[in-house]
């Protein structure tokens, strides 16, 4: 995401220190038996010392929060306590967040400003003005607050988080926190990436000194690729001092050089950092007895591993629940066995806050009860007492976000008396819940072997996939926020040797709740499962015999969710659609322009963005998307559903004579976002929507179109808009492209509304139209969105049905839908909107 430069305007030589050999980690923090960790005050004011020393030559990090200057290292304006760049996004987010904590402040009006530099070194609108609100509001305690609230959310908490897991020390913690900041989280994955393929975690199995070194030499790599990191002395004459005198818990003495300048740590130095993040009291005192605690939970949505609602009931307030991202409304719910009373309950938010929300309890988890409403709310910690709930369920209902991110609380505290049935009525694992949910599957052998068929709950119909392909998986709706205790499968002869039992709240992100290695077909039977999602998949990767896979039954047992729609109610909602983004370039200027669509894009604050084809140029090597599409476009991946073009097709596997490649760099830039259902084309759900991301490379593939009939099938949602990256119609340079037409044939028979391509490198906005090129009112409207950023071309000829073309403005496709309808716009980089549609009603 950001590349970051040390904030010295000169930098010296680096002391040159003698490096002994590695020094094995003690065998207790190798298995972090009671090890401390970096979020231990003192180790956490330890760990500010050395990174801001690194990067302000000084150790008083708490006394930086007004810091601001421009260093000349090609990313604007540097300030604040971890050195923020107005040039790579984390500055202008933080000036936002703050903004929402403390509205009208004197850094508001200069959100605009920051949002037309991001990307860029350029003062323009900012300047002496803006460096003078800066150094005041970094004075005040409520700006002081904001910067430690970003630091945890971008860096210090996912770094930490992620050094845990993959069994760490403070040592090991510390490293990943300081590349965090530097490298931002992509960078940070692929330095990580690259140590992996060298030597183990500890979490793995390795060994963690060795694991370290692999680290830092992958990190001096990553550093060196930019000429203001070729001082690699922060790794060199400090980390690996600490890691080659085998200090894994970053005990003081300590002493290291950066820059040529000498720093030391004697003995423990105060903590600095607040201890409850400086804001407001911790819940937790007062009336009742707190009856929440590890008490079952659903949730509309999670963010992603280790944000599940549990840890907001985990009594362990560095945890967290987190939703998904830019989605209202969202909620909470805990089971607090039938005939709870309440009469208090504490929140404690993380930074991505509600703003409005409602606290209800329920009897049956249907009929809802307010019992505490909040209207302008601003984080920290709410409490709300004299309450007088009864219920088996109390709800977080979450209808505004104070943030452009999701809700996140550390800790969801209810006092009052718990209910009587243990919070387990019925044994869950008793109850049927999969029995004619909707289905999607990898593909279909014919017809009569639908998905369906395998939750019909007839013991002699079944699903079959295609025969003599590996993988192949079947998914099955249950509703937003079902819980799973059991699955149960019923193999034909055709079964699976090897498969998964996977989870998702999104259809994206995946859990495994269940792994098969050896399976021998028949019936196989997963009980005491904990699984907590929308979807489940049955995800086959190795088959038992030549012929497919199938299934006469999939059982998934636990307490269903609601209402199949992870988005209930949102209505209207924005997205943003761009294709041939990135050039070589990694400096927004006149003839570099993904910087400014991407600005652009985000300025419009969509729920999620969507990419067609061609998403890196000229060849889409791994090196060109990390260096130039990751600059700009890459700031949001983890809010993008990407497709590939023809040339993601070009990287270094490409074949000449048959104009094919496997999009292997695309594939391991985007990681699950490329195939989050195991292939490059995919679909997902978004309010009244369906959206299916298709690979134009690849319809000479059947398997592809055998998955798109089987998905439109299971489709439940009344409108549905499909993407891919060469268009059936185009009135630019490449002109139409037949391969197209028998996808667009199967979109237009299941009444698809919308089509977006790219491909050619301009706006063109199409009628509803058949695929003979005829308008029709129940036709398809094809948009065409070339312009994300490299050079436009000219026109061909114009083809019928064509109402709108552009060629000399970049910019991104603004969709604004409604659970009936959509809009399209063509908004330029400057802002000026240069084409808006008429709003189309779903067939």
């Amino acid at each position: 995401m950001r590349q970051r430069r040390p904030l010295l305007g000169l930098l010296i030589a680096a002391i040159a220190i003698p490096l002994t050999g590695l020094v094995a980690a003690p065998a207790a923090l190798t298995a972090q038996a009671a090890a401390p960790t970096l979020r231990d005050p003192i180790k956490r004011e330890i760990a500010m010392e050395i990174m801001i020393s690194a990067e302000n030559s000084v150790l008083d990090w708490y006394n930086r929060y007004d810091y601001l200057e421009d260093i000349g290292d090609e990313r604007g304006y540097t300030g604040g306590i971890v050195g923020f760049t107005s040039g790579t996004h984390d500055m202008l987010m933080l000036v936002e967040y703050y903004t929402t904590k403390v509205p009208g402040n004197p850094l508001a009006k200069y959100i605009p400003a920051l949002r037309a530099v991001d990307g860029s070194d350029s003062h323009a609108g900012l300047g002496a003005p803006f460096e003078s609100a800066w150094a005041a509001e970094g004075k005040k305690p409520a700006f002081q607050q904001a910067q430690r609230d970003e630091v945890n959310r971008l860096y210090f908490n996912p770094s930490v988080d992620q050094a845990i897991a993959d069994g760490l020390s403070p040592l090991g913690q510390f490293i990943y926190f300081d590349a965090m900041v530097m490298h931002g989280d992509s960078g940070f994955e692929t330095i990580r990436n690259n140590a992996k393929k060298k030597i183990k975690t500890p979490a793995t199995g390795g060994n963690e000194a060795a694991y370290l070194k692999a680290y830092l030499d992958a990190r001096v790599v990553e550093m060196k690729k930019e000429v203001a990191h070729e001082d690699t002395s922060r790794v060199d004459t400090a980390q690996r001092v600490f890691l080659n005198a085998g200090n894994f818990n970053l005990d003081p003495p300590l002493k290291w050089a950066v820059y040529g300048e000498d720093f030391q740590i004697l003995s423990n130095p105060t903590p600095r950092w607040p201890a409850d993040g400086g804001g407001d009291p911790e819940p937790g005192t007062g009336t009742g007895t707190l009856i929440s605690k590890n008490r079952p939970v659903t949730t509309s949505s999670v963010e992603g591993s280790g944000l599940e609602g549990a840890k907001a009931l985990d009594g362990n307030a560095t945890t967290r629940w987190a939703s998904a991202a830019g989605v209202d409304p969202q909620w909470i719910r805990v089971d607090l066995g039938a005939g709870a009373t309440v009469n208090k309950v504490a929140l404690k938010w993380e930074a991505a806050y509600a703003s409005k929300y409602r606290v209800e309890t329920s009897a049956d988890g249907t009929n809802w009860t307010t019992i505490a409403n909040e209207t302008a709310g601003n984080g920290g910690s709410d409490e709300f007492a004299n309450l007088t709930g009864t219920g088996r369920y109390l709800r977080i209902y979450g209808t505004a976000r104070g943030t452009t991110y999701g809700y996140s609380l550390f800790e969801l505290e209810v006092y009052g008396t718990a209910g009587t049935d243990g919070g387990n009525p019925g044994n869950p694992t008793a109850t049927l819940i999969s029995t004619g949910k909707p289905t999607t599957t990898s593909s279909s052998e014919g017809s009569g072997f639908e998905g369906a068929k395998a939750v019909d709950g007839n013991a002699t119909s079944r699903w079959a996939s295609v025969e003599g392909v590996d993988p192949q998986w079947i998914r099955v709706d249950l509703g937003t926020g079902a819980t799973v205790s059991k699955v149960v499968l019923k193999w034909e002869a055709a079964y699976a040797k090897k498969y998964t039992v996977d989870i998702s709240a999104d259809g994206t992100t995946w859990t495994n709740l269940a792994t098969e290695a050896a399976g021998n077909g028949a019936t196989d039977e997963f009980t005491n499962l904990t699984g907590i999602g929308r979807y489940l998949r049955v995800n086959g990767t190795a088959r038992g015999t030549a012929y497919g896979y199938s299934l006469f039954e999939l059982e998934v047992y636990g307490v269903a969710g609601g209402g199949g729609n992870p988005n209930p109610g949102t209505g209207a909602f924005t997205v943003v659609a761009a294709g041939d983004i990135a050039a070589q370039c990694s400096t927004a200027s006149s003839s570099c322009n993904h910087f400014a669509t991407a600005a652009r894009a985000q300025a419009i604050n969509p729920a999620f963005y969507l990419t067609m084809g061609d998403n890196q140029y000229d060849d889409a090597h791994l090196s060109d998307f990390q260096n130039y599409y990751d600059k700009s476009w890459g700031k949001f991946k983890n809010k993008t559903y990407p497709i590939p073009g023809n040339h993601e097709s070009y990287d270094t596997d490409y074949d000449e004579e048959t104009g094919y490649g496997d999009e292997a760099a695309y594939r391991q830039y985007f990681g699950a976002r490329a195939t989050p259902q195991g292939k490059m084309w995919y679909s997902f759900d978004y309010g009244n929507w369906h959206f299916i991301a298709l690979n134009s490379n690849r319809w000479d593939e059947s398997e592809q179109l055998s998955w798109l009939d089987a998905d439109l099938a299971a489709n439940t949602k009344p409108c549905t808009v499909a993407y891919y990256h060469e268009p059936l119609f185009s009135s630019g340079d490449h002109g139409n492209t037949p391969a197209s037409k028998p996808a667009w044939n199967k979109l237009q028979a299941a009444g698809v509304e919308l089509v977006l391509n790219g491909h050619d490198h301009l706006y063109e906005r199409f009628a509803p139209q058949n695929s003979s090129g005829t308008a029709s009112a129940s036709g398809i409207v094809e948009i065409i969105g070339g312009l994300g950023g490299v050079n436009q071309t000219g026109l061909g000829s114009v083809k019928p049905n064509s109402l709108k073309r552009i060629t000399d403005k970049y910019g991104v496709v603004q969709l604004d839908f409604t659970d009936t309808g959509f809009t399209s716009k063509f908004v330029a980089t400057d802002g000026q909107v240069l084409d808006t549609s008429p709003t189309y009603t779903c067939h």
